[in-house]
């Protein structure tokens, strides 16, 4: 039996469509020594969801528990205080682990030196609804150093093993729908907890039109005014000024929201300006980011 258990937690709010291929993604590991939480935050699906998951049920590494709705970070609070593992692992309920994704999470961090200051994480597919790949600009995830590394990286918190000791005390803030992994993340970092990569796509992540994530711009300016506030603007007191630039560039490139972002490179630039850490050559680097940006923006029909 492997050495270490991985508890596995499937936060799940009116997902009867999805779910079940969630825990099937998660029992069918190849790694065994496994305990699976399943969180049903309140969902008001006449009883759906719940009728999903019993069959799994069979399963002894299988738990099933219902909570009142409170929002995924509440039942990942719920689960970090909860989990017996030696290893924390979240799989969104509309997202799925190839077979051997938790094994080579757990291989990479052994040959890393069994560090509980470094967290692994896999390389992430984008599937449709209907689990077929789908084609999606981002940047390569890589390993996370620094602030910067966290907005330029594509991570997935489903690619995450976290360690016992990385996690434990820590919490995902409630409220917050889409930086509430990377401020935690954030935090880690801070820390001084490293992200590792295997560079192998085993995680895979479900788009599809009933995701918040999806709909709600006005909540990502929310979060994210919160995040800039406790992560990003302390760069400045910090004299991080090469970091700071190369936020700047990484928000260029982010297409879908790329008003937004503007706003805020407008402000870096200005605070980097007063302070003499701003010159010409950044400006082109940023004009060419754009123009990039908004080519690939039309090729793909993104206003």
């Amino acid at each position: 039996m492997e050495k270490y258990l991985v508890s596995v937690i499937i936060p799940v709010y009116n997902g009867s469509d999805y779910v079940a291929k969630a825990i099937e993604s998660a029992i069918s590991q190849t790694y065994r020594n496994l305990e699976i939480i399943v969180v049903n935050d309140g969902s008001k699906d006449n009883g759906l969801t719940k009728e999903a998951v019993l069959p799994f049920l069979k399963d002894e590494r299988v738990k099933y528990i219902e909570k009142p709705n409170g929002g995924v970070s509440s039942v990942l609070n719920y689960g970090i205080e909860h989990f017996n593992g030696d290893f924390f692992v979240w799989l969104s309920h509309d997202d799925v682990f190839d077979p051997r994704s938790i094994e080579l999470r757990i291989q990479k961090w052994e040959k890393l030196g069994c560090n509980n200051k470094i967290i692994v994480s896999t390389k992430t597919k984008y599937i449709d609804k209907n689990g077929n790949k789908k084609f999606r600009v981002a940047a390569n995830s890589k390993d996370v150093n620094n602030i910067y590394d966290i907005l330029s990286s594509t991570i997935n918190g489903c690619s995450l093993l976290i360690p016992r000791d990385a996690i434990k005390g820590h919490s995902f803030i409630q409220g917050m729908v889409y930086m509430q992994d990377y401020y935690l993340w954030a935090e880690l970092i801070n820390e001084g907890v490293r992200i590792r990569v295997v560079n192998k796509k085993v995680t895979f992540n479900r788009i599809h039109d009933k995701q918040i994530t999806s709909t709600r711009m006005d909540l990502l300016i929310r979060d994210y005014g919160r995040f800039d506030e406790a992560f990003v603007m302390p760069l400045f007191e910090k004299k991080e000024y090469r970091q700071l630039k190369r936020i700047i560039f990484a928000f260029t490139r982010r297409l879908s929201v790329r008003p937004f972002y503007e706003d805020y490179i407008e402000k870096y630039r200005a605070n980097l300006t007063v302070l003499k850490k701003w010159n010409i050559f950044d400006s082109l680097h940023v004009k060419c980011d754009l123009l990039v940006s908004k080519i690939v923006g039309i090729l793909r029909g993104v206003k």
